[in-house]
């Protein structure tokens, strides 16, 4: 695994990364064009000299540039700078430069182009690491005295002002490379060192230590301490070992039931620090329970997170964790993840990925969200025409009232907006703001009610009907989510109007003034007038109604005439109408 927290000031980036590796190992960014040459390349540090050109990440250097552009100077591959680069400027070399083949890959750099001078990486060490490295150093086949380095460690980032220099640098290993290979190493006091051939005439140096000094951010660096150097140079270089650091890239996240799965899941876990080849982390993260159970999370236990291998600088990597739905009203239900640490070998450590030695995220809480409403309708009647039934109860009338109020509850747990209420027989009811929680934004808070207000007018097709019924609808918008759709509800009421039938007759009778002579008695050939009134003083509509009459009598005798027939023989009454008719028969025969 890896061995050190690498600071991100490798990237020019708004905020720092700790990572547990360097970058840029083998020096192949960014690609240098052509082979057999070499090519002056700017540090990400400085990136107001490289013109426009790619910068070299990961790697920081003390190098400085002579001044001019030479052909000797700028190398033959081109992609250099306009300008000479004051400060940040690397020597990189394209395989095969004369006869060289890189250690890895097709790149290698110059320890020391122009000047004494440290290639170096600001790094984050903890205390207790154990760190396990490897470089590769070559000198030119036809430099004697071959070419010193030292691999130190330092809080300067100029390092040492010579070899072994203890008083500014911590030494992990001096040595010095001729061109069949290696000439004199001395190891630092911190841990062990060895060298051996390696291909293509490189002599691989090796070793470990144990990082004893306080947590911090340390320079570690390859310095030459003799200038204009014809061939010092340094490829595929690797410090590893330590475990990762891994913490939650958020503290809180929320979302609606079913909104977040294990393709979304909001909250990640980033990891800064090297996997070797062939490996993988396993990051364990524990899911919590809080007022959230198994029915809102799946898993409901655990879930692993399998980090390929590969230098990581606090890249984030997706929980795959499902959040379910169900048809309960569980207002802002919680689960809490932890990560489970697992210090060591193979594994890892919780702690910051953005600042050296600080406590990281190791603990996150996700609250469910839920959006739902209440919606009631309620009827009242209003006795407007008057009357009561034979049990003392007002009679529903045509004519008479129905006041119905509509009311929203937000039962959920995000605003409301946009509610629109209609009704089946009414439209659009008014909302009433003196019983309403409806803010002047119009949104209704969490806990809050909307109540809206509506009169109708029965009619005698209700009255007929037996009963009034009627479905009011509501929507309601979430502003805070646009993305959702809107809530939808419905309330019914039916009220029922009991019929009272109730018909009264009146039959009134006299002389038709036509044949009456006048002497107040009945004579034969008098005619006598009788008018009926049928008055409907019940709640509906009388039909059929039909009246009969046998004639009159006169002393207790039935007449002799001829009644005319009722006009018209029947007829449907509407409540509170009059049917009338009249009706004329012969008076009898004097004796």
């Amino acid at each position: 695994m890896l061995a050190l927290l690498l600071l991100v000031a490798q990237m020019p980036t708004a905020s720092a990364q700790v990572q547990r590796s360097f970058l840029n190992l083998s020096f192949e960014e960014p690609p240098i064009p052509g082979s057999n040459c070499f090519s002056i390349r700017v540090s990400w540090e400085f990136p107001e000299y490289a013109g426009g050109t790619p910068t070299v990440p990961g790697w920081r250097t003390t190098e400085t540039h002579p001044g001019s552009w030479a052909s000797n100077t700028t190398g033959s591959c081109g992609g250099h700078p306009p300008e000479p680069p004051a400060r940040g400027g690397l020597q990189i070399f394209k395989a095969p430069f004369q006869s060289t083949e890189a250690a890895d890959g097709v790149q290698f750099a110059e320890l020391n182009a122009f000047t004494p001078s440290r290639l170096f990486q600001t790094v984050c060490l903890m205390e207790g690491d154990v760190v396990d490295w490897y470089l590769h150093h070559k000198a030119r086949s036809n430099l004697t005295g071959g070419e010193e380095f030292e691999f130190n460690i330092s809080t300067d980032p100029e390092g040492g002002s010579g070899p072994n220099d203890t008083s500014k640098v911590i030494p992990i290993v001096t040595a010095r490379t001729g061109g069949s290979g290696n000439m004199s190493m001395t190891c630092g006091p911190l841990g062990q060192c060895f060298f051996e051939p390696a291909a293509n005439g490189w002599t691989r140096y090796y070793g470990t230590f144990e990082w004893t000094g306080a947590t911090g951010e340390q320079t570690i660096g390859f310095q030459a301490f003799e200038g204009g150097a014809g061939g010092n140079f340094l490829d595929a270089i690797s410090v590893f070992g330590i475990s990762p650091v891994v913490e939650f890239d958020l503290v809180e996240a929320e979302g609606f039931e079913g909104d977040h799965t294990a393709a979304n899941f909001p909250i990640k876990v980033r990891v800064s620090g090297n996997i070797p080849a062939g490996e993988t982390l396993a990051v364990e993260v524990a899911i919590v329970p809080v007022t959230a159970d198994g029915s809102d999370v799946s898993p409901s236990d655990k879930v692993m997170i399998e980090i390929p291998a590969g230098d990581y600088a606090g890249e984030a990597f997706p929980i795959p964790l499902n959040v379910l739905a169900d048809d309960l009203r569980e207002d802002k239900e919680q689960f809490r993840l932890e990560l489970v640490d697992k210090p060591g070998a193979g594994g890892y450590r919780i702690g910051s990925v953005t600042a050296c030695g600080e406590p990281g995220k190791g603990v996150a809480t996700y609250t469910i969200l839920d959006a739902h409403m209440t919606f009631e309708k309620t009827g009242t009647f209003v006795d407007v025409v008057g009357g009561l039934a034979p049990d003392g109860t007002p009679i529903k009338n045509a004519g008479d009232r129905m006041d119905y109020v509509f009311t929203l509850v937000n039962t959920g747990s995000v605003d409301l907006a946009d509610i629109v209420v209609s009704d089946t027989i009414i439209g659009t009811p008014t909302l009433d703001p003196s019983q309403s929680d409806v803010g002047a934004d119009g949104r209704l808070p969490a806990g809050g009610k909307a109540v809206f207000i509506a009169s109708y007018t029965l009619t005698q097709a209700d009255i007929d009907r037996g009963e009034i019924s009627n479905t009011a609808n509501v929507t309601a918008s979430l502003p805070d989510y646009p993305d959702r759709p809107p809530l939808t509800a419905t309330s019914s009421h039916t009220e029922l109007i009991p019929h009272i039938p109730s018909i009264n007759v009146s039959k009134t009778g006299a002389f038709d003034p036509e044949t009456d002579d006048g002497d107040g008695l009945p004579d034969p050939g008098e005619r006598l007038r009788f008018d009926i009134s049928v008055i409907n003083d019940g709640n509906v509509t009388a039909l059929g109604v039909q009246v009969s009459d046998p004639g009159p009598t006169f002393d207790g005798k039935p007449g002799t005439g001829t009644m005319t027939p009722f006009s018209p023989q029947s007829a449907d009454i509407l409540r509170a109408k009059r049917w009338s008719s009249p009706r004329t028969t012969r008076s009898p025969a004097k004796t």
